[in-house]
């Protein structure tokens, strides 16, 4: 796998036309799996055939329980300035109902033995709304990681996905999901707590202190250009063109590892409506938001009279902030994003 990774990186060279490369993340999978030997000719082939900039942004995604000294300081000597550390809870009953397997004891030990590698820059990973415990016990499982120190907070509420193992305990009334309204409480009691102590929260599920925001996945928000390696991975040219490749192992092996002649790509073309639209799903997401005018510079795409009300109902109930350009959602706001997004979408 890895000898194709590499492989594909070098196929598709001519994509990225020798552009500046700003951030390099590893994670849409857990390359943290990679031993010592494999992980340092993966990113050896990456940035020495790349056109990376001076102290660009390198993430990688790690487990609790595959973390260790001898394994921290080869990411660290690689070039790795960031971490997402996949934590999701402190609390072992919460951990082993996810069918975690790390303790709370080795996500601590793991953050400690980064930051005495000299890696600072952490995010960590937070689940809520699994109604495992009660919205009192949910404040002293944040506050742990708090203690941690982590310059980032990833907050997820739990989604049930179909054909897994909780959407079968769903069926069968193995599991009831938590109540919207419950799951609403902890997401606004996340959201004060970690603004009281300074973090910013920049985006719906993403709290940073000032200057630690994700770069990458900020670039994403922007409808920047992306290169996805890898199965399943996503790529966006900036402007119109998305593509993705095909989750499949065996046949993502014999195009880049065996060279066979096959298509593992498929690709789609998005219409001027269709990144309006997106603009405005992925910039009500920020803090930021969105400006009304980039709509007719950039798509010659006005508001409607309709449209204009609709923002204007949402204004007055307090979940979109407007000042007659710039929009952005409320934290209540950002709960109900669905039904914003249905009612201003061209």
């Amino acid at each position: 796998m890895v000898m194709a990774l590499k492989n594909e990186w070098s196929h598709r060279a001519d994509e990225r036309n020798n552009q500046p490369i700003s951030s390099l993340y590893f994670g849409g999978g857990t390359p943290s799996l990679l031993n010592e030997l494999q992980f340092q000719e993966l990113v050896d082939h990456v940035v020495s055939s790349g056109n990376f900039i001076k102290d660009f942004e390198f993430t990688v995604e790690v487990n609790p329980d595959d973390v260790n000294a001898e394994r921290m300081q080869v990411w660290k000597k690689a070039g790795v300035n960031r971490l997402s550390v996949g934590i999701q809870s402190l609390d072992d009953h919460v951990l082993q109902w996810m069918n975690r397997a790390h303790s709370g004891d080795q996500a601590r030990r793991a953050i400690y033995i980064a930051k005495v590698a000299g890696i600072h820059n952490i995010s960590v990973d937070f689940i809520y709304g699994h109604g495992q415990y009660t919205l009192d016990k949910l404040l002293p499982d944040l506050m742990g990681l708090i203690e941690l120190q982590p310059t980032h907070l990833s907050a997820y509420a739990l989604t049930v996905e179909h054909k897994t193992t909780l959407h079968h305990q769903v069926i069968h009334q193995q599991y009831t999901p938590l109540e919207q309204e419950k799951v609403a409480a902890e997401f606004l009691l996340i959201h004060d707590t970690l603004s009281q102590i300074g973090m910013h929260h920049y985006e719906l599920s993403n709290y940073a202190f000032p200057g630690k925001e994700s770069f990458h996945n900020s670039q994403y928000w922007k409808g920047a250009p992306y290169q996805g390696i890898g199965p399943s991975a996503h790529s966006f040219n900036g402007k119109n063109k998305r593509s993705w490749n095909l989750s499949n192992n065996a046949q993502y092996l014999k195009k880049f590892l065996h060279h066979q002649q096959i298509n593992i790509q498929e690709s789609e073309i998005l219409t001027p409506l269709n990144q309006a639209n997106e603009y405005w799903m992925t910039g009500l997401r920020t803090a930021k938001g969105i400006e009304m005018s980039h709509f007719i510079d950039q798509w010659g795409l006005p508001l409607n009279e309709n449209q204009l009300q609709k923002i204007n109902k949402w204004y007055r109930s307090r979940h979109l902030n407007f000042d007659g350009n710039g929009i952005n959602c409320t934290p209540e706001g950002w709960m109900v994003m669905d039904a914003i997004l249905s009612d201003v979408f061209f």
